[in-house]
């Protein structure tokens, strides 16, 4: 079977994505300095 005929036509979605949370120095600096976090303490997921 040639080539052409054995590949998608389309892309595919990949089941196994991981999401990331987007974070702009903008946004981190403005929370660091309304108080919301703790300049001194690494930033996780849950912050």
């Amino acid at each position: 079977m040639p080539l052409y005929r054995r590949l998608p036509k389309r892309g595919f979605n990949n089941p196994f994505t991981k999401d990331y949370a987007e974070l702009t120095l903008g946004n981190l600096e403005a929370a660091v300095a309304k108080g919301k976090i703790d300049a001194k303490k690494p930033v996780t997921e849950e912050v």
